[in-house]
């Protein structure tokens, strides 16, 4: 999953066109959608997803759709794993992942 601003696509208001997408390894496109105005990826990673069959899937992301209710969306209700990138924006969790051996 990863989300990315559109170039050169300007809306009347001024707003850049930004949409989030979910890929498959071979660059294949299995949804897409624009994120709301005055919103994120994180609003828009639900909804991109809900329609999808994930079971058994591997789901990548960057580390801003590290979050917990995310995760959870994923392995209780989707059967997906996941891999997670972890930054500073949730020090307690890469603090923990950090000592492991």
């Amino acid at each position: 999953m990863d989300g990315k601003s559109l170039r050169g696509a300007i809306r009347a208001d001024g707003r850049r066109v930004h949409l989030i997408s979910a890929l498959r390894g071979d660059g294949i496109v299995l949804a897409q959608r624009e994120t709301e105005a005055k919103s994120n990826e994180i609003t828009a990673f639900r909804p991109l997803l809900e329609p999808l069959d994930l079971t058994g899937a591997v789901v990548t992301f960057d580390a801003l759709l590290t979050q917990t209710d995310h995760a959870k969306f994923r392995v209780e209700e989707k059967n997906a794993h996941y891999i997670a990138v972890l930054k500073g924006n949730h020090p307690t969790l890469h603090a923990l992942v950090k000592e492991l051996p």
